[in-house]
């Protein structure tokens, strides 16, 4: 928006200095035809004052009297010299101080335009909520990559100061208290702030359990939504002890769905399940030495650890197949159904039916419209080489389901169907204009600036009423032998310098 504001200003200016240019021009013309007009046909009288005496003389003689109007003749000298003398137009003194506030102006401008176009980066010091471990830090350091990258459209980089977050719960209290600016968080995240506003959808989570092959757990038998479960953990088990449950811990939304979950199942915490707090890599070796049975995330499918023991059969861990989905559905928030497709993991890798909802880019609602807008528009445009930086991304709208606000920034840019013109071509617009306003700048300078004395035309000008020719040579203008041209003998000659008036107009004054 800054810049735009800039390049109307410079347009404005340099219409208003074309304006000014056109109505010199007239008044120009103007003088040339008067001039024109006036001379005299015969070309062989000289001008001269038809009153009594000259009207200085009689100013001098006696103020009171009121000096006679003068007839419109035209030295015939100076009707040579127009015709053979082009006109050229030359600054008095405010014209001049004029045109230097112009050109004055008009470098501003340039300048201005020149800065905002080739160095546009400003640091913003925002300051991330980065979980400790999980796919969140690392899609937050592929973000900050992607902003930071060369060639960024973006008007601004990112200077990270990061906040140690728990997960989607403890990173959404940290921008609503005004701790962090950005983070990411699951949109199911069922908390309400004012503070707090999302910007875009950046990839898709889904819901897989993970056990060890040679013990598998039986989802599909647990969930009749009672605690008379024909299917007793335990039982299944066969070990008479509750279920031992590795997710992430208190303060991530993924600690809340789990235990959702696991109730809809019939589950009751403590008699039949206890949760162990790990993350995705400690998760996957506490199930290889049997410290926990069961482990559930909710995670991108491109996650490395995922891709790592799904791959690979050898490890001896497998995905357990979820039951009862219609239910989750219905009891889970901002969830859907969702398949991964057989072989995403490995050539061993089975499809998996389960249920997803999206990672959320967030900010504080506090946070400028203008650096929003720019963020969620690289997003939107570059979603292709953000891929590059993290292969799971999918960059989308946030959606109705999401119970956190969209970022007015964000919504200008969903709004819009096309950028339009000037944004499109904003930075080279940018240049045309500072280009155009300095070289209007040096024409106001140098029009400004010409020498009245080095202008064969300077003292031809434009005053109200009457029209000026050039003035005759100190040597003429001593007495009244002059203006008889008696001198130097050549007569006529010492009227050639007198202003000429127009019928009905007052002589200049002495």
């Amino acid at each position: 928006m800054r810049q735009i504001i800039i390049l109307l200003a410079s347009l404005v200016a340099c219409f208003l200095f074309l304006r000014y240019l056109q109505r010199e021009a007239d008044k120009h013309r103007l003088a040339t035809d008067g001039h024109a007009e006036n001379d005299d046909p015969s070309g062989s009288q000289a001008a001269q004052w038809t009153g009594p005496e000259e009207p200085a003389a009689a100013l001098e003689a006696d103020p009171s009297v009121v000096p006679p109007v003068a007839r419109p003749v035209v030295a015939s000298r100076a009707k040579s010299w127009a015709r053979s003398e082009p006109r050229k137009w030359t600054a008095g003194p405010r014209s001049r101080r004029a045109l230097d506030g112009l050109a004055a102006l008009l470098i501003v401008v340039s300048t201005a335009l020149v800065a905002t176009t080739i160095d546009r980066v400003e640091v913003q010091p925002l300051r991330l909520a980065v979980p400790l471990g999980g796919e969140y830090r690392v899609f937050m350091d592929a973000l900050k990559g992607f902003l930071n990258r060369e060639g960024s459209p973006s008007d601004f980089r990112v200077a990270t100061e990061v906040r140690e977050s728990q997960g989607s719960v403890d990173t959404f209290k940290q921008i609503g208290t005004g701790v962090a600016d950005l983070g990411v968080v699951q949109s199911n995240t069922g908390l309400a702030s004012r503070q707090v506003r999302a910007i875009s959808h950046v990839f898709p989570e889904y819901l897989i359990c993970l056990s060890r092959s040679d013990h598998p757990i039986d989802l599909v038998g647990w969930g009749c939504g009672g605690p008379a479960c024909p299917n007793d953990p335990a039982t299944t088990l066969g070990r008479g002890r509750p279920v031992r449950v590795g997710c992430f811990g208190p303060g991530s939304q993924t600690y809340e769905d789990v235990q959702i979950i696991l109730d809809l199942y019939g589950l009751v915490r403590a008699r039949d399940y206890v949760i162990v707090a790990l993350d995705y890599a400690s998760a996957i070796d506490a199930l290889l030495i049997d410290r926990i049975d069961l482990a559930m995330f909710i995670v991108s499918k491109e996650n490395s650890v995922l891709r790592r023991v799904l791959g690979d059969p050898a490890i001896g861990i497998s995905a357990n197949v979820i039951g009862h989905l219609d239910a989750l559905l219905g009891r889970l928030s901002g969830y859907s159904p969702a398949e991964i497709a057989p072989g995403h993991f490995g050539p061993h890798s089975k499809s998996i039916s389960t249920i997803s909802t999206n990672a959320t880019l967030v900010c504080a609602a506090s946070l400028e419209d203008r650096i929003v807008a720019a963020l969620t528009t690289d997003l939107v445009e570059n979603s292709n080489e953000l891929a590059d930086w993290y292969s799971g991304s999918k960059i989308s709208e946030p959606s109705a389901d999401t119970k956190i606000p969209t970022h007015p920034g964000a919504q200008r840019v969903y709004g819009r169907n096309d950028p339009g013109f000037i944004e499109r071509h904003l930075g080279p617009l940018q240049l045309l204009a500072a280009a155009v306003s300095a070289l209007l700048a040096v024409v106001s300078l140098v029009v400004g600036h010409r020498s009245p004395a080095a202008d064969p035309a300077a003292g031809t000008a434009q005053n109200g009423h009457r029209t000026l020719i050039p003035a005759p040579r100190r040597e003429e203008r001593r007495g009244p032998a002059s203006r008889a041209g008696t001198s130097d003998g050549n007569e006529g000659e010492g009227d050639a310098g007198r202003e000429v008036h127009d019928v009905g107009a007052r002589p200049p004054g002495p």
